[in-house]
């Protein structure tokens, strides 16, 4: 696919836009019931669609082995590592720290095109702990449409029904996510959500708009209700950079903080950097060659009956989902960053390609 039908991230960036309010798991790592947590974390996975109004560029598939880091715990007080771990299904996973919780997630979808839209509809799983507590956290997102695929200006819509569930403590929360409507009454891309406890009893009640804000109430007392997230102002001409929010802005960027990443990274990516930088057919020619390289690598693994291994993440049973399998960060890639021990960890040279 042509680079002008992309925006100038890869997906491994693009998923890690899915922590920019982590400062609601902050708060909710704080408080004192597993239901009122529940609640927030309910919010926090409404925000991971804030910007999808606005995005409508696909980003750049993650060559086999691509990685991403994202370092804030300066400012923000996590880090996260990703990974695309397998390129036929396509999986990208995810694993964010900080000192009060941690969140993984492996993101695969399967999509049908259906005449006049597309439907994706998300496949993995996203994991949540709260340190010091028994919570763990697992919900699947819901579907995302992109209508008139064909004709006319792109938009995209969120609907259906995400179950939430926390399986240290047997709370649920079951959020509702409207599909777009021109003839309601209603605030469209409305969501609602009722957590209940391990007794089926309801103690928290969340409601608002997923590009828009969420507010909590209590079951108790379902009249006053807290503003929890609000969407932060778009840019002022976020329409000229693809509806990026200040946070995607920085993503491409190479920070001291950056430095030394690995050398699969996809800050490092030269399609992504020339298509920046205006120079389309260029890019496009780089990135057919990536790609290239990418079939022969399988070719030659094939050749060898070699299987792929990602680096940082491994694929295990979860007994808490019943056996089923999952991806789990195996740990190293900070320590190996500080030792700059790329080629120690067999990191492949996914970039070296012609730039011309």
């Amino acid at each position: 696919m042509p680079v002008q039908f992309n925006e100038p991230l890869s997906f491994t960036q693009r998923l890690a836009e899915d922590l920019e309010y982590s400062k609601i798991l902050d708060t909710a790592a704080s408080l004192k019931t597993s239901q009122e947590r529940m609640a927030y974390v309910a919010i926090f996975t409404v925000s991971s669609f804030a910007n999808v109004t606005q995005r409508t560029a696909k980003p750049f598939n993650p060559l086999l082995g691509e990685t991403f880091e994202l370092d804030r715990r300066i400012e923000s007080g996590w880090s996260a590592v990703l990974e695309q771990v397998s390129h036929h299904p396509p999986i990208c996973c995810m694993y964010s720290e900080s000192d009060k919780w941690v969140f993984w997630q492996e993101f695969s979808m399967i999509s049908k095109f259906r005449g006049k839209y597309l439907e994706v509809t998300p496949t993995g799983v996203a994991h949540l702990q709260f340190k010091g507590t028994d919570d763990y956290y697992t919900w699947t997102k819901v579907p995302t449409t992109v209508h008139n695929v064909i004709v006319g200006k792109l938009w995209l819509d969120q609907h259906g029904t995400m179950l939430i569930t926390n399986h240290g403590t047997g709370d649920t929360c079951e959020l509702k996510y409207s599909a777009y409507s021109y003839f309601t009454q209603k605030e469209n891309r409305r969501v609602v959500g009722t957590v209940m406890d391990k007794n089926n009893q309801a103690c928290y009640h969340v409601n608002g708009t997923w590009d828009a804000s969420m507010k909590c109430s209590s079951a108790a007392d379902p009249s006053r209700e807290t503003v929890v997230w609000t969407r932060n102002p778009s840019l002022p001409n976020h329409e000229q950079i693809y509806g990026f929010s200040s946070m995607a802005c920085t993503l491409h960027e190479m920070s001291p903080i950056d430095e030394g990443c690995a050398p699969s990274d996809s800050r490092l990516r030269p399609d992504i950097t020339i298509m920046e930088n205006g120079e389309w057919d260029r890019a496009n020619r780089v990135k057919v060659r990536l790609e290239e390289e990418q079939r022969s690598r399988r070719k030659v693994m094939e050749a060898k009956h070699e299987t792929w291994n990602p680096v940082w993440f491994e694929c295990v049973p979860e007994s808490r989902l019943d056996g089923r399998e999952v991806y789990r960060y195996k740990g190293g890639y900070w320590e190996t960053k500080s030792k700059q021990g790329w080629k120690d960890r067999g990191i492949l040279d996914l970039y070296n390609v012609d730039l011309s």
